[in-house]
């Protein structure tokens, strides 16, 4: 995302220097008043010498930065699962809850139908339409005619000449790169939260990790369509963390039964 990050900010420096070129001004009010997707003829992307593109290729090379953005939100998307699933873990040493399940009986919990919390989900649905909305405003395709002769003489046949071509926008940009920083900013902000009790190990999503804990400790009651928590029982004298209905206690690192420690 940083690396994706500087590339746009790279092309952006390239379009304000285009800007101050051919209007002689970069300043943000002016180039605010070309607006979003309007095309200029300092906007205009010269990838050949006669500015010409077949249009299927203009085409794809207009909507690749949509492909890519698309790519880095699936890895956006995955971090914040990451760290709520174990938050919802978490969840499980402080007090009893229902389970979370893909397919609820009775009072256990449905999974989320966005995969993450609401509080989450729609703000990255959000921040995931705009950019998207930006980024077609600040790389597009642009379709010109030339007319070859002056609309003055009506009585001679007008040549129309179509050009495909690949145009952006200065200020789209900007706010592309904007809205990115802000992105960036807050997935490791929110990393930086600490879960509330540390004590328990994070499972994140091993199977193998998960598996023991569902499986019962030899002591204390459990039913799956009762509120449980990460409590400590007994195997052969080896503490077991699991789901339980009792009452957690507070696992200690390190520790193996109730006279050793490792």
């Amino acid at each position: 995302m940083v690396v994706t990050l500087f590339a746009t900010a790279g092309l952006l420096s390239v379009a304000v220097l285009s800007d101050a070129r051919f209007y002689g001004s970069s300043f943000f009010i002016s180039i605010w008043g070309r607006g979003f997707g309007q095309l200029t003829p300092s906007s205009i992307i010269k990838l050949h010498r006669t500015k010409r593109l077949p249009f299927a290729l203009a085409v794809l090379l207009a909507n690749a930065p949509q492909s890519l953005l698309s790519f880095l939100y699936l890895m956006y998307n995955a971090v914040y699962s990451s760290m709520l699933m174990g938050k919802e873990w978490d969840g499980y040493a402080g007090k009893p809850k229902y389970l979370r399940v893909s397919s609820p009986q009775k009072n256990q919990r449905s999974t989320y139908w966005l995969q993450l919390p609401f509080r989450y989900a729609i703000p990255l649905m959000v921040l995931s339409g705009l950019l998207h909305w930006l980024t077609s405003q600040s790389i597009y395709l642009a379709r010109i005619e030339i007319v070859q002769n002056p609309p003055q003489y009506p009585y001679v046949k007008n040549e129309v000449d179509v050009i495909s071509t690949i145009s952006f926008s200065t200020i789209a940009l900007i706010f592309v790169v904007l809205s990115s920083i802000f992105a960036i900013i807050a997935v490791v902000v929110t990393g930086f939260r600490r879960y509330k009790h540390p004590n328990i190990p994070v499972a994140g999503s091993c199977s193998v990790a998960i598996s023991a804990a569902c499986h019962p400790t030899g002591t204390g009651q459990r039913r799956h369509d009762h509120k449980l928590m990460l409590s400590e029982g007994f195997v052969d004298g080896v503490k077991y963390l699991s789901f339980m209905e009792e009452a957690a206690t507070t696992p200690t690192n390190g520790h193996v039964d109730g006279d050793q420690t490792v």
